[in-house]
C-alpha cells in the first residue's frame, strides 16, 4: 500500500486560490511522484485507487463559538462544532443545532474522555472559528465536515410484495359461419384469480391482421365473463396456395388493459380461425398501373 499525503498540510493555511494550488503543486506531484511509483509496478498489476477527504474553500465571514458552550477549543472544526450546551440569544441565529441523540452518533470526541450534547453547523456564508485559531488564515477545510456531507439518506426496504393481476384473458373462440363474406363473433373469455366484488374498467382491443376492429371499453366483475366482438373478415390479396386449398387462416389477438394496484396491467390471448373461400367467385390479379388508367375497379373485382 502506498500513501501519498501532499494536500492536507499544504492547503489548510494557504491563501492562494484552490485551482492555482492544484496547477502549481498537486498536478506536478501527480505527474512526477505518483507516476514514478506506477512505472515500477508490473504491467499486469491490479491497481486500486482510493481517496480520503477533499478540500473546499471556507467563507471569509466567521463566527467565533463562545468558550462557555465548548468543553475544548478542539471541538470546533470550521464547518462543524461539538457543543456541551446550545447557543443562546443572537448567537443562536448563526447556526443550525442538532441533538446528538437525534443524529444517532457517538457523543465522544475521539480519544478524549469528555462528551458533548449538541452538533452545530454554521449558516450559509459563515465559518465557525475557535476562540484560539490554529491556522492563519483558515482558508480551506476538509470535505466531510459540512451538514450536507454528514447527512446520510436512509430508506427502509421490506419484502417485495407479490403482484397478482386481478384477471387474465384465458380463451378465445369464433362463433358464426366461417365462410367468406359472412360476419362472425369473436368470443373472448376473462377469468379472475378469485371472485371480485368491485368492477374494473378495461380497454379491450382485438387485432386481426389488416382488418380494422375498433377498440372498446368493457367492465369486468365477478369470476368469469365473456365479451363478444363482431368481425367481418376480409379475404383480399390471396396467395395462389390459399386459392388452391380454398381457405385462408387468420391470426387473431385480444388485448385487455386495465389499472390495478397502481399499475397498468396488460393481458393477451391468441387464436386462429380458418375462413372458407367462395370457390365460385372469379378472382384475378389487377395491375396497379392498369387500375389508374382504367379508373375505379368494379366492386365485385376489388
Amino acid at each position: 500500500m502506498v500513501i501519498f499525503n501532499f494536500t492536507d498540510k499544504n492547503l489548510h493555511n494557504n491563501n492562494a486560490d484552490l485551482s492555482f494550488i492544484y496547477d502549481a503543486t498537486v498536478r506536478e506531484i501527480l505527474r512526477q511522484d505518483v507516476r514514478s511509483v506506477l512505472r515500477e509496478m508490473p504491467g499486469n498489476a491490479a491497481v486500486f485507487v482510493t481517496s480520503d477527504h477533499g478540500f473546499t474553500p471556507v467563507p471569509d465571514k466567521t463566527f467565533i463559538v463562545p468558550d462557555e458552550v465548548l468543553t475544548d477549543s478542539g471541538d470546533v472544526k470550521y464547518r462543524v462544532g461539538r457543543l456541551k450546551r446550545p447557543l443562546e440569544g443572537n448567537a443562536a441565529k448563526n447556526g443550525v443545532l442538532f441533538k446528538v441523540g437525534d443524529l444517532g452518533i457517538s457523543d465522544k470526541t475521539g480519544k478524549a474522555k469528555w462528551s458533548f450534547n449538541h452538533v452545530l453547523f454554521p449558516r450559509p456564508g459563515l465559518t465557525l472559528k475557535r476562540p484560539q485559531g490554529r491556522h492563519d488564515p483558515e482558508r480551506y477545510t476538509h470535505g466531510g465536515l459540512s451538514m450536507a456531507e454528514c447527512l446520510i439518506p436512509l430508506i427502509v426496504l421490506g419484502p417485495k410484495q407479490k403482484f397478482e393481476p386481478v384477471f387474465d384473458l384465458v380463451g378465445i373462440r369464433f362463433d358464426g359461419v366461417l365462410s367468406e363474406g359472412q360476419p362472425l363473433d369473436i368470443v373472448i373469455t376473462a377469468r379472475a384469480k378469485s371472485p371480485m366484488k368491485d368492477e374494473v374498467l378495461i380497454q379491450l382491443q382485438v387485432e386481426a391482421g389488416l382488418d380494422e376492429i375498433q377498440p372498446r371499453k368493457e367492465v369486468f366483475s365477478g369470476t368469469e365473463q365473456e365479451y363478444r366482438v363482431r368481425w367481418s373478415p376480409k379475404v383480399e390479396n390471396l396467395t395462389t396456395e390459399e386459392q388452391g386449398i380454398g381457405k385462408v387462416v387468420k391470426e387473431v389477438t385480444a388485448i385487455a388493459s386495465y389499472r390495478w394496484q397502481n399499475r397498468t396491467v396488460r393481458t393477451t390471448v391468441h387464436g386462429t380461425v380458418e375462413i372458407q373461400l367462395d370457390t365460385t367467385r372469379i378472382r384475378r390479379r389487377l395491375d396497379s398501373k392498369l387500375d389508374s388508367i382504367m379508373g375505379m375497379v368494379p366492386a365485385g373485382l376489388r
